[in-house]
């Protein structure tokens, strides 16, 4: 998950609505991760699907909790250091 790359991109229909007068903000650049990517690195939990299996989108609210065992890692290889610092 660490090791994707991240994204930003403006929605295509937005920017066409906009283009074609429809639409009068204009469209914004959005922030985050492209779904494919996800799947592509064995993480589907993260990805949502449609009735016929095709992605959708990410699930981000699930990301956070990915996470953890990285956290928890990362902690206990800080708190290994900090014991090995005052050892010195």
């Amino acid at each position: 998950l660490l090791e994707l790359p991240i994204a930003t991109w403006i929605d295509k229909g937005q920017k066409e609505r906009y283009q074609a007068g429809k639409r009068s903000i204009k469209p914004k650049k959005y922030f985050g991760m492209i779904a494919e990517d996800l799947a592509d690195a064995g993480l589907d939990l993260l990805v949502s699907k449609n009735a016929n299996g095709e992605i959708e989108g990410i699930q981000y609210e699930r990301i956070a909790p990915a996470l953890i065992p990285v956290i928890r890692k990362l902690k206990k290889k800080v708190q290994q250091l900090e014991e090995k610092l005052n050892e010195q």
